[in-house]
């Protein structure tokens, strides 16, 4: 069975710099309660984000806050994946060249980039429907969301 805990962040950016927005990413993470930072330690973190681009060409995540919440996790002892699925509307800069591209905004930080096209999918039956769950998701010990 899987199981779904949520916590939810809500965040608004600023001008600040990445020593300051990690700063304020982790005391937001440890208030939370969702988890403890020192259970952190060998696990393997998702973050799924949003690879695709505003009709200005940017970035619909922040790369800053997806940078401090990895920075965050990597941190903490945790191997730290980050992926997403592009959409299907979604024409010419998805997949492979948004992830190389939002690679380089966030520096060498020491994540782990994953298509889940190219890692596949699992089935799971919930309540007469069947999801397609991409496998990172599936083989991680904890999912974080980051929304546009």
């Amino acid at each position: 069975m899987i199981e779904f805990p949520t916590c939810l962040i809500a965040y608004s950016p600023s001008s600040q710099t990445r020593r300051e927005r990690s700063r304020l990413m982790a005391e937001l993470i440890d208030s939370s309660n969702a988890l403890s930072a020192r259970d952190i330690a060998g696990t393997v973190v998702l973050i799924k984000t949003d690879f695709s681009l505003t009709r200005t060409g940017e970035w619909r995540v922040n790369p800053e806050t997806l940078w401090a919440v990895a920075d965050y996790f990597l941190a903490h002892g945790a191997r730290v994946l980050v992926g997403d699925s592009p959409l299907d509307a979604c024409l010419g800069d998805c997949g492979a060249g948004a992830r190389h591209r939002l690679s380089r905004q966030m520096g060498d930080l020491g994540v782990e980039w994953v298509s889940f096209e190219e890692s596949g999918t699992t089935a799971y039956t919930a309540e007469r429907r069947v999801l397609f769950i991409a496998n990172p998701a599936i083989s991680a010990d904890l999912v974080i969301g980051i929304a546009a």
